[in-house]
């Protein structure tokens, strides 16, 4: 065991060692953030959904009079999954959907 001629130093040595530890396993274990590289793919349902409004007269005019509003506070792509998604929930719970 080795001594230390001050509590300082010995955290000094700590400190040293964590971080040589951690910068040699950068990259080498899957679960580290900071080492991942890899890039996340687009599954096909993502890249392939359209935005469809439901069937519904009622939920149309809400999806006219929103678009705006979602497209401002969320983006333009976003904010057109958001609307869809929310009118599509809407849809489903009117007629009795989960």
């Amino acid at each position: 065991m080795k001594t230390y001629k001050s509590f300082k130093q010995y955290i000094q040595q700590l400190t040293e060692t964590e971080t040589a530890t951690t910068v040699a396993n950068l990259g080498t274990n899957p679960d580290h953030k900071l080492g991942s590289t890899k890039r996340r793919k687009k599954k096909k349902s993502e890249e392939e959904l359209t935005e469809e409004s439901p069937p519904d007269p009622e939920i149309e005019k809400f999806i006219k009079k929103n678009k705006d509003k979602f497209k401002t506070k969320y983006g333009d792509k976003e904010g057109d999954r958001r609307l869809y998604a929310l009118a599509w929930t809407m849809f489903n719970k009117k007629n009795g959907d989960k």
